[in-house]
């Protein structure tokens, strides 16, 4: 395969042509890409990195792909630019809804660059709805509703994408489904989205173009089992059948990244590919809520208990959380009886009756308003360690004193978090704990976890679900999840080769960029020029990084999606397993 080959030569880079290309591949891993590259399974990363600089890309806390990719597009932690969650904390004393584009309080690598004349493409970067005018075009990403149509700048765009393309999705849409069902789903979106991308360098060729792949990110979560032998549910009969699933779509991104690069990526081009986390196996769900429960610090009311015949229900499975995903929609069912009866059922009644018989059914999952906020200190509605206080004049009905009382809250929490243990092995739950001033900074910070903690280095993942019960560990129904190792790659002009990079940020890619393409970058960004990744005595190495003043963004307005769009999203983000 026919990868081109920077010019190293020590001269002079004239900055006026340099071009960037960004391809973003959600959830890709170098603990997956290593291996596969040394076996010669991906002939395109290894022509890479012999030819460029690759590293580990350290994500942000938690490993969140809208905290991540934000702060990545910005150089900034999330107490700046506010995202830190797929749901947002807008004003205190206001309830969460989801986050879009308008809760990003800074501006990104392709609004300096635009403000500065250069040309941008952006294509399906998470958290992009609603698209902002940029000088060139831009496909919002996800977070998108699904089945609108208003989803990139110019507005036109979109309708000319479809008429030139056919059937083309910005992103994947249909993941409730069984797994043979998922794997052909990500193919099919694959396709679409290598035309789209193909179609775009041709007919709309920018300065600066980005663009995120997200097909990588459910199949890991759903498939990783099959192929580690490590993971507890590992079996030869799954291996057999789905081993191979993750390693293709890896072949497959591979390929695709061989023919971009080939027709599009010629010698005044600098090339980033870079994760906004790593994956890896997980093994148990912590019910944090239970957690919470048990050591005094959360309430329920007394009229959500279950009673007998709901406890009856729960345990034959008959709860709203077990029944509402196979009446509403195509996921994959556990029992095979229900299996056959849930079709029927489907077809025979009225939805209206449906839905009135699923809300009929006691609940397992743990709402707002299920909890009693006049008694309860703290809560968790994350699913990566995440925990509020109960905070009087932030949460809509807080009870805990800002000051002394806070600080004893939270410290009753790490206390008690370094004494967990799991109750059949008998080991140490925690790997770390952090304090929201450990990991944010800036006028946001207050919309991040007062408490976050990490769980057995990631292997086990967290839940805001809680069964109403004293459970504190549960069985995950994915078995893949986020690391805190994303992938940098970079290549071109002026770029080093074949050298291995060390302690590089996530927050370093927006600066590296704007230095790369000769624009000064803002003084407030957290985030350093890499400047170790740049040959000696090229302009890109001797040339002084230039600072300027921090300048708003221009657009922020507010914005909140409509209900029926919010509950589109979540329902895509349950099937991801981001909410339960």
């Amino acid at each position: 395969m026919l990868i081109p080959t920077a010019n190293h030569e020590r001269c002079h880079l004239d900055l006026s042509e340099t071009k960037i290309l960004v391809i973003g591949i959600d959830s890709a891993t170098f603990d997956l890409i290593e291996p596969w590259v040394k076996s010669g399974e991906l002939p395109t990363f290894h022509a890479l990195m012999k030819s460029g600089v690759y590293g580990r890309l350290l994500s942000t806390i938690p490993p969140e792909t809208p905290a991540a990719w934000t702060s990545l597009v910005t150089g900034k932690n999330a107490g700046k630019h506010g995202i830190f969650d797929f749901q947002i904390r807008r004003l205190p004393k206001a309830p969460k809804s989801l986050v879009t584009a308008m809760d990003r309080d800074s501006r990104t690598i392709w609004n300096i660059l635009s403000d500065a004349g250069k040309t941008c493409g952006i294509v399906t970067v998470p958290i992009t709805y609603p698209p902002e005018s940029v000088n060139g075009f831009i496909i919002s990403g996800f977070l998108t509703p699904p089945d609108k149509t208003d989803i990139t700048y110019p507005p036109e765009l979109w309708q000319e994408i479809v008429s030139k393309l056919g059937k083309c999705r910005p992103h994947s849409d249909r993941l409730n489904l069984v797994k043979d069902g998922i794997i052909r789903e990500i193919r099919a979106f694959t396709d679409e989205q290598e035309r789209m991308v193909d179609y775009l360098f041709e007919s709309h060729p920018v300065d600066f173009f980005m663009w995120v792949y997200m097909g990588i990110d459910p199949l890991q979560h759903v498939f990783w089992k099959y192929m580690d032998p490590r993971h507890s549910k590992h079996t030869q009969q799954g291996k057999e059948r789905y081993g191979n699933v993750i390693l293709e779509s890896y072949r497959r991104i591979d390929r695709m990244i061989g023919r971009i690069l080939n027709k599009h990526m010629d010698e005044n081009t600098v090339l980033f590919v870079v994760s906004d986390h790593g994956a890896g196996r997980l093994e148990k769900v912590v019910f944090v809520n239970n957690w919470l429960r048990q050591i005094g610090l959360l309430h329920l009311k007394t009229n959500r208990r279950k009673g007998m015949v709901g406890t009856c229900l729960s345990r034959l499975g008959l709860t709203y959380n077990g029944l509402e995903g196979l009446f509403m929609s195509d996921s994959e069912l556990m029992n095979a009886g229900v299996a056959l009866v849930i079709p029927i059922l489907k077809k025979a009644l009225p939805r209206w009756l449906i839905e009135a018989m699923v809300d009929a059914l006691p609940k397992d999952r743990l709402t707002s308003s299920d909890i009693d906020w006049s008694r309860t200190k703290a809560y968790s509605f994350g699913d990566f360690g995440q925990i509020d206080i109960n905070l009087k004049g932030r949460e809509p009905d807080g009870i805990v004193e800002p000051g002394e009382e806070y600080e004893k809250v939270r410290n009753y929490i790490v206390q008690h978090l370094r004494e967990l243990t799991d109750p059949i092995t008998g080991e140490k739950m925690v790997t770390e704990i952090y304090t929201n001033e450990q990991l944010y900074n800036g006028k946001y910070s207050y919309r991040g976890p007062d408490v976050f903690v990490i769980f057995r280095g990631m292997e086990y993942s967290t839940v805001m679900n809680s069964d109403f019960g004293q459970a504190i560990l549960g069985s995950p129904s994915q078995s893949g999840t986020h690391r805190m190792n994303g992938i940098f790659i970079s290549k071109g002009k002026g770029i080093k080769q074949d050298m291995e990079l060390d302690s590089a940020r996530i927050i370093d890619v927006a600066p590296t960029i704007l230095h790369v393409m000769g624009s000064a970058v803002p003084e407030d960004m957290d985030g350093r020029v890499l400047k170790e990744i740049f040959e000696p005595n090229s302009t890109l190495a001797t040339r002084d990084v230039r600072y300027e003043k921090v300048v708003e963004r221009k657009d922020m307005s507010e914005f909140i999606m409509s209900k029926d769009d919010q509950e589109k999203v979540e329902a895509r983000l349950r099937q991801l397993g981001y909410l339960t």
